[in-house]
């Protein structure tokens, strides 16, 4: 795998455009990892520090672990 293009795909998918939930950006990463690589699983854990909530809350994170099988 080429790092530096996954790595330049990721900051390109997080900065195309806005989102409200976690959730959503590791699915879109997912999903262009799957369309621009050859990978057959991709494991993606993303961490929004100081997320907008009603308490005090440090860090807020999402984790994903999807196979291409689990795309059909």
């Amino acid at each position: 795998m080429d790092y530096d293009r996954i790595a330049s795909a990721i900051v390109d998918e997080g900065t195309a455009r806005s989102c409200r939930l976690l959730e959503t950006l590791a699915r879109r990463i997912v999903d262009r990892i799957f369309t621009d690589f050859p990978a057959t699983s991709v494991r993606i854990v993303i961490t929004k520090a100081r997320p907008p909530t009603s308490t005090s809350v440090e860090a807020a994170s999402v984790e994903l672990l999807v196979s291409r099988d689990d795309e059909s």
